[in-house]
């Protein structure tokens, strides 16, 4: 099962996320399987600095995958801004149109979430 799950991640998050996303961060794979074991203690609001070795490596790898997918937001809304991306992430011409699409969305949206939260 490991075997298949890792063949398929390395084939699914190219093919959605675009090359760069692997490129820039080789262990991202590992880092959602790391924080998909670490659900339980997530859901009992476990914080990272209990004693057990799995919620520390959870907190960390989920830390790790929201700069990895923050930076990755970063440089989609400058390219679709029209502004200069940086270099290590490619060309980002290969990234499937959900994401282009998501990311769209989400620029759209990204004041309205922010008044609204600040309103709560």
């Amino acid at each position: 099962m490991i075997l298949l799950r890792d063949m398929l991640s390395h084939a699914i998050v190219p093919t959605i996320f675009g090359r760069g996303l692997l490129d820039k961060y080789p262990n991202i794979i590992q880092d959602v399987v790391t924080m998909d074991d670490g659900i339980p203690f997530f859901m009992m609001s476990l914080p990272i600095f209990t004693p057990w070795s799995g919620v520390t490596k959870a907190h960390l790898a989920r830390q790790r995958l929201w700069k990895a997918m923050d930076e990755m937001q970063r440089q989609l809304d400058r390219r679709a801004k029209g502004s200069e991306t940086d270099y290590s992430w490619g060309d980002l011409d290969d990234v499937s149109e959900f994401i282009l699409t998501r990311n769209e969305l989400w620029r759209g949206l990204s004041c309205a979430v922010i008044i609204c939260w600040k309103c709560v």
